[in-house]
């Protein structure tokens, strides 16, 4: 079972939180609801039962885990041409899929989608970048490290 919210659709435009405490307590917000959405699917609402445990048992990813996986999906698009904007002026290194990170103090630069997105996306192995489909991009039978696929069991 996943909750996805309206939210989601945004989510990955979004920076991390640590720069905006606007963002940091939406964000805060939004894990409360996936909290509650746990202790409801499994009946236990005692407030010594571990939340973390439950996320654990019903294999539900993270919130912040789910934007960067929709963030790398969208990167993915970018890359296939899927979405109309232009990527090219973007330079490559270490593989030929791989973007050069622009180099940057200011906040609101560095937490914006293409910088966050490209250091992650540089992480990845060139057989997950390079996958036919966003559907196999984003199978969890795809080799990504000691992790498998971009998508835990969600």
């Amino acid at each position: 079972m996943v909750i996805v919210t309206h939210e989601s659709y945004g989510s990955i435009l979004v920076g991390t939180g640590k720069q905006d405490p606007c963002i940091k307590s939406c964000i805060d917000k939004m894990e409360m609801v996936q909290r509650r959405a746990a202790r409801y699917v499994l009946h236990r609402y005692h407030n010594t039962s571990s939340v973390g445990k439950m996320l654990v048992t019903l294999q539900w990813t993270s919130l912040e885990e789910r934007r960067k996986q929709q963030r790398l999906a969208m990167l993915y698009k970018l890359q296939h041409g899927q979405v109309a904007v232009n990527i090219s002026d973007y330079s490559r290194h270490s593989h030929e899929l791989a973007f050069q990170v622009p180099s940057t103090s200011v906040d609101y630069i560095k937490f914006s989608f293409f910088p966050r997105t490209a250091r992650d996306w540089n992480l990845l192995p060139s057989d997950v970048i390079k996958a036919p489909s966003l559907t196999s991009f984003k199978s969890p039978t795809s080799k990504r490290g000691s992790d498998r696929g971009l998508r835990s069991s969600a």
